[in-house]
């Protein structure tokens, strides 16, 4: 049983890392942190995965490194297209602002991402001033919407790494004691 677990779960995908850096309770700065513990607690020493023992230090320069290429990824995807409105209430107010003010803002208006201020994104992100309560019931995908203006580029990206379904099929049925069972 241990060899089926150590196959699954001695080494932590990538994607995972990732997302784990995306979570702004904990992002870039925590993740070396979160495999050393991880490793530690769960085998008591850092584990072999394909015949090569597993270094916290290394999987977190890995990590780090794939983050920064998926953000310049989606920044050669996304980094011309204009940030999604701000989300307003329908006050009569706004809206004669809007009105009056709206072809002077358009003009006014330049969304070109330049690859210093695309790096900024990410500069700003992982400072980014953020309290959390412990009890707090927090939902990672709703802080990114509400910050998609200001992380325009690491919103989208979230949105995409997030979302994605963290377990499969052939995990399952390996552990199933029912084995490969089908049913009409």
């Amino acid at each position: 049983m241990k060899e089926k677990f150590l196959k699954y779960y001695a080494h932590i995908p990538h994607i995972y890392g990732i997302a784990f850096i995306l979570d702004p309770r904990y992002r870039l700065a925590n993740l070396e942190s979160c495999f050393n513990f991880y490793y530690l607690a769960f085998f008591g020493e850092f584990p072999m995965y394909e015949d090569n023992p597993i270094d916290p230090k290394t999987e977190y320069n890995e990590v780090s490194t794939l983050f920064y290429a998926l953000f310049n990824e989606f920044r050669s995807q996304y980094g011309n297209a204009p940030p999604p409105p701000p989300r307003t209430s329908s006050s009569k107010g706004k809206s004669i602002f809007k009105s009056a003010f709206g072809n002077l803002m358009k003009k006014t208006k330049t969304t070109h991402v330049t690859e210093q201020s695309a790096l900024n994104e990410i500069t700003l992100y992982l400072t980014y001033e953020v309290d959390f309560e412990e009890n707090d019931d927090f939902d990672v995908l709703d802080w990114w919407k509400s910050k998609e203006r200001t992380f325009p580029i690491l919103a989208r990206m979230a949105k995409q790494v997030l979302s994605m379904p963290v377990s499969t099929v052939a995990v399952e049925q390996e552990f199933s004691s029912a084995g490969n069972v089908l049913t009409a």
